[in-house]
């Protein structure tokens, strides 16, 4: 039998945050026809909405390349296990807290959210930049 080096981590995460743009999207969407606003955001309640949805957009590729590269590296694999689920848990949790009902005052949600991704987007460039250092070194 061939023995397969498929991201299996980046690719659950990559669904599970797919299933979270789609969940967005419709938020979006919802908001868009309940406020009656085709094009641009409206109001608070709808560009509220439309930033949780842009903010997924904006940190998950970045994310998952970064995850699929060190996954590949077979490297730190106890580092993708663990960040993979918690990127996932922390984009909930900024979702969450950009919610009308949330967002109009700072709240922990939104915080936990935002400084858990940048944590892990952080930790993933510094273990890729760490596998990469011995072929830079040849280079």
């Amino acid at each position: 039998m061939a023995v397969y080096s498929f991201p299996i981590v980046t690719g659950l995460t990559a669904a599970a945050l797919a299933i979270l743009f789609v969940v967005l999207s419709l938020y979006v969407s919802a908001g868009r026809g309940r406020n009656k606003v085709m094009l641009g955001d409206g109001d608070d309640d709808l560009f509220r909405r439309i930033r949780a949805h842009a903010n997924l957009a904006e940190n998950a590729p970045i994310f998952l390349i970064l995850l699929g590269l060190v996954e590949l590296s077979r490297v730190h694999q106890v580092t993708v296990a663990i960040v993979g689920p918690v990127f996932v848990i922390c984009r909930i949790s900024h979702a969450i807290g950009f919610s009308a009902s949330l967002a109009k005052e700072p709240n922990p949600f939104r915080a936990i959210g935002a400084i858990g991704s940048i944590l892990i987007e952080l930790i993933l460039a510094i273990e890729l930049g760490l596998t990469l250092l011995p072929f830079i070194a040849r280079w």
